[in-house]
């Protein structure tokens, strides 16, 4: 490729990147938004049949921001040699988390979804915590997760998770930090 080609290509890249930046623009508005505080405070009852139903749509977001930006929103994270945090677990992750990963048990948080039966196939064991999106998992739903990760078979790594792995997940991931640093006593 000379010069001229090569300048005409990054032109060309610059431009396509500026224009896909303006026309998702709006999207990433709605990322920003506090959902939290208007979720919570809706009726318990009609905010749980409301999270169910947006469930799907919200993980089709995740899997979109995921996509449009890989650097900043990675499905998921090795914290350590045990521990994994991220997003819901798609059925195409499941062989990389079982095989290259070490994933023998999982924490789903998601009362809105139940995890995949194809779990036990793959030696994976679940511990399901069902939390609502947007609330914080319990005391003892945090002791339970600990107590499952220290169960874990010699090698094996935990995936703790909820839809998107920064809430729920990320609350699970704190207590786990600060019990393994001595910070929770």
């Amino acid at each position: 490729m000379g010069g001229g080609e090569l300048m005409a290509a990054t032109a060309a890249k610059s431009a396509l990147k500026w224009l896909l930046s303006i026309l998702t623009a709006p999207l990433w508005f709605f990322d920003r938004v506090d959902k939290e505080a208007f979720i919570l405070s809706l009726p318990l009852g009609f905010r749980r049949r409301m999270l169910k139903v947006m469930f799907w749509p919200t993980l089709a977001w995740t899997i979109l921001l995921h996509r449009a930006m890989p650097d900043q929103r990675r499905w998921y994270d090795r914290v350590d040699s045990r521990v994994i945090i991220g997003a819901l677990p798609l059925r195409r992750h499941l062989d990389t988390l079982a095989r290259v990963e070490h994933v023998t048990g999982l924490i789903n948080f998601c009362d809105e979804w139940e995890g995949h039966a194809d779990y036990p196939r793959l030696g994976m064991r679940q511990l399901r915590l069902p939390t609502l999106d947007y609330c914080a998992p319990t005391t003892q739903q945090l002791e339970a997760g600990l107590d499952f990760i220290r169960r874990q078979p010699p090698g094996g790594s935990v995936y703790v998770h909820c839809k998107a792995g920064r809430g729920r997940a990320g609350t699970m991931l704190m207590a786990y930090l600060m019990d393994e640093n001595g910070s929770a006593h």
